[in-house]
C-alpha cells in the first residue's frame, strides 16, 4: 500500500512539473521588451542605410546629367546659359513665368521637350530641338538632342512661379523641369567664367548683374533655394561678415567650376531647416551638390 501511494505521489509531481513548463507572464514581458529594444536599434540603422542608398542613386543620376551637359558643350561650344551675354532670358509666349529658372533651362537644353511651332516652340516635335527656326512652313537646321534618355528622367512642370506639379499641357511644356527620384526639380547653376570667389562668389539678383559678375547667381533658382542657403552650401559662412557672397579668409569655396547641379536629397527639402546657421547635426542638410569632378 505504501508503495502504491509513493507511485501516485511521483506521478502527481511529474504532472505538476509538466504543467509549469510554459512561459510565465513576466518571462513573456521580458521577451517582448527585448524585441522592442532590438527593433529600436535596427530600424534607425535600416533607415540610414536606405537614405544612403537613395542618395547614392541620386548622385549617379546627376552624374549622368553632368556627362550630358559635356555633350551639349561639344555641340554648342558652351553650356546652357540662364543669362547669355548678361541678358535676361524671357519666359516665352506662354506667360507662365517671367523668366526661365536654371532648372527650366536645364530641361530645355537636355530634353528639348517642346512643340514644333515656329513662334513658341523649339522647331522639333517631341524631344530634341533645332537651333534655326522655321522659315515659313519649312523647318531649318539640324536637330540636336535629346541629350538624356527620355525614359530615365521624369519631369515636373511649373504652373506658377512658386508651384510645381506633375501634370502638363502643351502650353507649359516649355517650362518643364527635370525631376530627381523624389520628384523635386533638379536645380542648375551655370558658372560665370573667370569670376573671382574672393571678390564675388555667389550673387543674387536679376540679370544683367553689375560687374564684377558672381561665379554663381542664386536668382537662377531662387524659387526653390534661397540665396543664403546656396551661399551656405557653397562655403560662404554665417560668421561675420555674414553671407557677403565672397570667400573671405578662413572660408573655403566648396566648388569652382563651369556649372552646378543641386538635388534636394532624400529628405526632399532644399537647404537646411535654418539657412541662417551653419550646417550641423542639429541643422542637417542632405542636399546633393554635383559638378564636373565634384560631389558633395
Amino acid at each position: 500500500m505504501a508503495e502504491t501511494n509513493s507511485i501516485h505521489s511521483r506521478g502527481r509531481r511529474s504532472i505538476g512539473r509538466a504543467a509549469r513548463r510554459g512561459f510565465t507572464l513576466v518571462e513573456m514581458l521580458v521577451v517582448i521588451g527585448i524585441i522592442l529594444v532590438l527593433i529600436g536599434i535596427i530600424l534607425p540603422a535600416v533607415n540610414r542605410a536606405y537614405k544612403v542608398g537613395v542618395r547614392t542613386r541620386m548622385a549617379a543620376d546627376l552624374q549622368v546629367i553632368v556627362t550630358a551637359l559635356e555633350a551639349y558643350r561639344q555641340d554648342h561650344l558652351d553650356y546652357p546659359r540662364t543669362s547669355p551675354d548678361g541678358k535676361t532670358v524671357g519666359g516665352g509666349a506662354t506667360g507662365i513665368v517671367a523668366t526661365y529658372a536654371g532648372a527650366q533651362i536645364l530641361c530645355r537644353a537636355m530634353m528639348g521637350q517642346g512643340d514644333d511651332d515656329a513662334n513658341t516652340g523649339d522647331g522639333e516635335k517631341g524631344p530634341g530641338f533645332r537651333t534655326v527656326k522655321a522659315i515659313g512652313t519649312d523647318v531649318q537646321g539640324r536637330v540636336y538632342g535629346p541629350y538624356l534618355p527620355a525614359d530615365k528622367f521624369k519631369m515636373v512642370y511649373g504652373t506658377t512661379a512658386t508651384k510645381v506639379d506633375a501634370t502638363t499641357t502643351q502650353a507649359n511644356l516649355n517650362v518643364a523641369m527635370l525631376a530627381d527620384r523624389s520628384g523635386k526639380p533638379i536645380l542648375y547653376y551655370p558658372g560665370i567664367k573667370n569670376a573671382d570667389p574672393a571678390v564675388n562668389y555667389v550673387g543674387a539678383g536679376p540679370w544683367p548683374l553689375a560687374h564684377p559678375y558672381p561665379m554663381f547667381n542664386a536668382n537662377d533658382n531662387t524659387t526653390f533655394l534661397d540665396a543664403r542657403a546656396l551661399k551656405l552650401l557653397l562655403g560662404d559662412s554665417p560668421s561675420p561678415p555674414a553671407f557677403n557672397g565672397k570667400i573671405d579668409p578662413g572660408e573655403v569655396a566648396e566648388f569652382i567650376g563651369p556649372f552646378l547641379l543641386i538635388s534636394a536629397g532624400p529628405d526632399e527639402t532644399f537647404g537646411p531647416p535654418n539657412p541662417a546657421l551653419p550646417i550641423s547635426s542639429t541643422n542637417q542638410c542632405d542636399d546633393l551638390v554635383v559638378g564636373p569632378g565634384y560631389t558633395r
